[in-house]
């Protein structure tokens, strides 16, 4: 690969590093570590949203990430200065492999009357990429000469000295083992247990396992890991049952937590995003009928300005639209972030919770049992994220702003303050709260019906069966009165059973 070593800096604060950086045409952008940024003390811009598309994805991944300007020490000792969007990482360790004998022999002349970009690696090692040259730089770097040194291998001239990159051949020992694989560095237990020998460069952890979580939103694969045992226990003492419905309490990490109220940077946001709005009258109406209709169904509730001071902590989140045309029914989705902050010292809202594991059943074992029932029954739990409340006294810590009146889009003295009262997507306690909800009350029953669902629930979908008919009437009856109890409703039953 393209690699280079090269010292970059900010000039404003004197501050400089030696980091290896890759070049890549496939990026579009140039981005750069979060770890260097700090180093570097670079000062962060404005933040941009960015749409990603990655290796073996079929969908796109939107990222919101600061802007970030910097300097890379050229040969000659010129300065370039690049803009790069800072993000936590850029990929996992890369290999560097050594070269072929035969090819050293070449590279003698050539490294003795070349100064190359990078080092070459005497044996196999591992090295990580601190900065993303993209496609915006790539052709502002890269010189026209080349030199071939065997087929397919190259030496590429540029502005940050030669560039060894292209392909080599196998050396003797990948020869003998034939089936060694390497994936970013990673190794699954299923790659761990083919191969006959392992370099000892790479980390042995199961990668598999980070395409099946979804650790944004707190949700691992998982049944029993958890990050604190108390957590649960906690949760199980503060819950209450009001009016057949379950109510419950943020997983905070701390008693009373340093957590700011974010008021000035969520009134900034909606300000903006109503100046958008102005344009596309269409979308800002859908938009409040969202709200309102929120609103009705007691998901939110308005905010009184002489509310008392009883609750714990105030904060304020942004919100923001996400449209997809495309889509048959819902076309605008409101999205809440729970993780801005004002200023980098501060903490977020999903800072100051617990994530916790989703306790989900584990999907092999579940389908496993799915199938060895001769009958297949499955529903789902209609709007699940809805049918948990949050109790009063943490309301307040999930506030967000809107307008009284759309008739007048302006928000200064035209604001509305509302608070959620029900657990909404998009916090990172959330699938966890939602998930032991549900897990505590299918215990609360001692029979076989609610055992049955609980090893066989995947999120908000049962996914079960039975080997009789009769028997597939009266789990369908009695999942649905255990579910009404607690103001749950399973719907879109399926089976294939034609007597069902």
């Amino acid at each position: 690969m393209q690699t280079a070593q090269k010292t970059v800096s900010n000039t404003e604060v004197n501050e400089t590093e030696l980091i290896r950086l890759l070049m890549d045409t496939g990026s579009q952008r140039t981005y750069i570590t979060e770890n260097v940024a700090k180093r570097l003390k670079l000062k962060k811009k404005a933040t941009e949203e960015k749409t990603l598309v990655t290796f073996g994805a079929d969908k796109q991944k939107a990222l919101r990430t600061p802007k970030v300007s910097l300097k890379i020490k050229l040969k000659y000792g010129v300065l370039m200065q690049i803009d790069a969007n800072v993000v936590p990482k850029i990929t996992g360790s890369i290999l560097r492999r050594p070269l072929q004998t035969d090819v050293c022999e070449n590279m003698k002349y050539v490294c003795n009357n070349l100064q190359l970009a990078d080092t070459l690696p005497s044996s196999l090692a591992s090295s990580t990429i601190e900065i993303f040259v993209g496609n915006d730089y790539y052709l502002d770097m890269i010189l026209p000469q080349k030199i071939k040194i065997e087929q397919g291998l190259y030496l590429l001239n540029s502005k940050l000295e030669w560039i060894l990159t292209g392909r080599s051949q196998l050396s003797d020992e990948e020869r003998k083992n034939k089936m060694m694989m390497t994936v970013n560095g990673l190794l699954s237990i299923t790659e761990y247990c083919l191969h006959s020998t392992i370099d000892t460069c790479l980390q042995i952890k199961p990668s598999i396992e980070d395409f099946w979580n979804l650790e944004t939103i707190g949700i691992k694969d998982c049944p029993y890991a958890s990050d604190d045992e108390n957590t649960l226990s906690n949760f199980i003492t503060s819950l209450k049952i009001e009016n057949g419905r379950y109510q419950v309490a943020w997983p905070w990490k701390e008693i009373l937590p340093e957590h700011p109220e974010n008021r000035e940077l969520a009134y900034g946001r909606v300000k903006s995003l109503i100046q958008e709005m102005k344009n596309n009258p269409d979308l800002l109406s859908k938009y409040n009928e969202i709200i309102q209709d929120q609103c009705r169904k007691d998901i939110i509730e308005k905010v009184s300005n002489h509310c008392s001071n009883e609750t714990r902590i105030k904060h304020y989140i942004q919100h923001h639209a996400v449209v997809n045309p495309t889509k048959p029914t819902t076309k605008i989705r409101i999205v809440y972030d729970a993780s801005a902050k004002s200023k980098e010292e501060n903490k977020t809202l999903n800072d100051c919770l617990h994530r916790e594991s989703i306790m989900l059943q584990d999907l092999c074992g579940l389908l496993m049992r799915f199938r060895m029932n001769k009958i297949a029954v499955d529903a789902d739990i209609e709007k699940e994220f809805l049918q948990i409340e949050l109790q009063k006294n943490d309301r307040d810590a999930i506030r967000f702003f809107w307008l009284r009146n759309i008739k007048h889009p302006t928000v200064q003295k035209n604001e509305q303050v509302y608070s959620f009262c029900i657990v909404p997507f998009g916090v990172i306690s959330s699938p966890f709260l939602l998930a032991a909800s549900l897990v505590y009350y299918l215990e609360t029953y001692k029979n076989a019906t609610a055992e049955k669902i609980r090893e066989n629930i995947y999120v908000d979908y049962v996914i079960t069966g039975v080997d009789l008919a009769d028997n597939a009437v009266t789990l369908y009856k009695e999942a649905k009165q255990k579910f009404s109890a607690a103001s749950m409703n399973l719907r879109e039953w399926a089976s294939n059973s034609q007597e069902f």
